[in-house]
């Protein structure tokens, strides 16, 4: 018998809190759960936002003395960073569930299916909310509207044209450093950034980035070069080579650049002969 990473059938997973959120959306909506799983997301990505600046308004100072853009990024990030776990956690049970029958390119089930309607409910939330603080207060996020407009492109072409659907739901492993990086921004916002919990968030943050963001990395070149040919030959050809270019970009030039980054922010913070200026640098 094949390994369960190379397409064994999926065992039975009895239905969890998330699949009958999404079943119960469907329902309402009269459609299935999988379109309910992407309503879910849009939904609670809606609600975690309105809550965070409610109680942040009420029991924060710091969120009350922040500047219309701060606070946005502040709920904006608190949101990330929930969603963020969620849809790391869906990522890393797709890869420990393996590859689905029907093989890399076309192998899917509804776990799959769920994991990337959710994702795109997700995208869509974080690309509606940044038109709205363009149009309301001229505010342009630049590389999160591309960052956001990717990932709606990437899911959307799932959701009508279903392949791959392993490798897109497994990249979402690396939004588990979601929180860590919001955390620390707040923290610098609280006036924290010399304190020992920003310096213990930093580190964690690091680790985490090498093995879930550059680690799975490792893991997605590892599928595709073990099922090169199925990959190159087996799928739709545009459809591959964006997720092609999307891999290539993502471990050799960002997760590498950002990660440089962090170790030079968390390397100004600590030196002693770094200016006022430079320890300012933001996160």
């Amino acid at each position: 018998m094949e390994s369960s990473l190379r397409g064994v059938p999926s065992a039975y997973h009895p239905p969890d809190l998330m699949d009958i959120v999404f079943a119960f959306t469907g329902r309402i909506f009269e459609t299935n759960n999988i379109v309910g799983a992407g309503f879910s997301s849009f939904f609670l990505s809606t609600l975690i936002y309105m809550i965070s600046g409610v109680f942040s308004r009420i029991f924060s100072k710091t969120y009350n003395q922040l500047s219309i853009k701060d606070q946005h990024r502040w709920n904006a990030g608190i949101n990330r960073g929930i969603c963020g776990l969620i849809l790391a956690t869906r990522g890393l049970l797709s890869l420990l569930r393996g590859i689905p029958e029907g093989g890399l390119a076309w192998g899917t089930n509804l776990f799959l299916n769920q994991t990337a309607a959710f994702a795109l409910g997700f995208f869509l939330f974080e690309i509606r909310d940044s038109m709205n603080m363009y149009l309301a207060h001229g505010i342009v996020e630049e590389t999160l509207i591309v960052h956001h407009t990717a990932g709606v492109l990437l899911y959307m072409t799932a959701a009508f044209y279903p392949a791959y659907m392993y490798l897109i739901t497994v990249v979402l492993i690396q939004e588990f450093c979601a929180p860590m990086v919001h955390f620390g921004w707040m923290l610098t916002k609280c006036g924290m950034k010399m304190h020992w919990v920003w310096e213990v968030n930093q580190y964690l943050l690091l680790v985490v980035w090498v093995v879930f963001r550059m680690g799975t990395d490792l893991v997605l070149w590892y599928f595709v070069l073990t099922n090169f040919r199925e990959f190159i030959f087996a799928g739709p050809t545009l459809y591959m080579l964006f997720i092609l270019s999307g891999m290539i970009l993502l471990s050799v030039i960002l997760n590498p650049f950002w990660f440089q980054t962090k170790c030079k922010q968390f390397n100004l913070r600590n030196t002693s002969s770094a200016s006022p200026e430079q320890r300012k640098i933001k996160i």
